[in-house]
């Protein structure tokens, strides 16, 4: 599947995969449908990227009972290698742990260890079909602290998953369409894909230009340019 736009802007990405047992019900990793067209979701999304080196990295986190780094952001720079391996990821089943897959994509997706990169935009897509079903991390705190770092984008998909969780995942201004999106099922993913480019391709830009301008105001209160107060609702 071809998408119908492009994205040339420098990111980091990080694709949050839900892989609970919702998902595929009984059906096996072969003939399991939904799995498959989320697999393909991301690939088209990827295709709409200049991945390389110098251009955009991906990684993915996929959740379950646990949550779980399956590959980090500097382990693949060539396109079709990577859409490769993304085809081949596994379908794991269990409940669905939300929190913890925030916090994994925070502390292991987004770590400079694992290849985030020092000024450059950090994305993070968020895909489940359900409500958070095991206690331990929260998601509305490990959700605040994601958006601290990066740009959020969720995606819900059918019937179990509420508006409201999705807002808040998402960062500002948590409109739909723009920073969350909804579809009634997998196959109807390809949907939302040109409109999900767009928004993340807007999210990058907007995360860079975030980003220099902290930096400029972290400088000049260094330089004691700003008076203290200025810098005091900055810091």
């Amino acid at each position: 599947m071809l998408v119908d736009v492009q994205c040339f802007q420098q990111a980091d990405v990080c694709f949050v995969l839900d892989s609970s047992g919702s998902i595929c019900g009984l059906s096996a990793q072969e003939t399991c449908t939904d799995w498959a067209a989320l697999l393909s979701f991301v690939n088209t999304v990827i295709g709409a990227f200049t991945v390389g080196e110098r251009g955009t990295h991906v990684g993915v986190v996929t959740f379950s009972d646990d949550a779980t780094l399956a590959f980090p952001l500097n382990h693949y720079y060539d396109q079709e290698e990577l859409r490769g391996v993304v085809a081949s990821l596994r379908h794991v089943g269990g409940q669905t742990n939300t929190g913890k897959a925030l916090h994994v994509a925070r502390t292991g997706c987004f770590n400079p260890n694992n290849g985030a990169r020092r000024g450059v935009p950090n994305i993070a897509i968020v895909v489940t079909d359900g409500l958070p079903t095991v206690a331990g991390f929260s998601v509305d705190t490990e959700a605040a602290l994601l958006k601290q770092n990066a740009a959020v984008l969720a995606v819900g998909v059918g019937g179990r998953v509420e508006k409201e969780l999705l807002r808040d995942i998402s960062s500002l201004p948590q409109a739909e369409n723009v920073n969350y999106f909804t579809t009634p099922d997998f196959a109807s993913l390809s949907n939302i894909i040109s409109a999900l480019v767009v928004e993340t391709c807007d999210a990058s830009v907007n995360e860079r230009l975030q980003r220099i301008v902290e930096g400029i105001i972290a400088h000049a209160c260094a330089a004691h340019v700003l008076d203290d107060v200025k810098c005091d609702v900055t810091e």
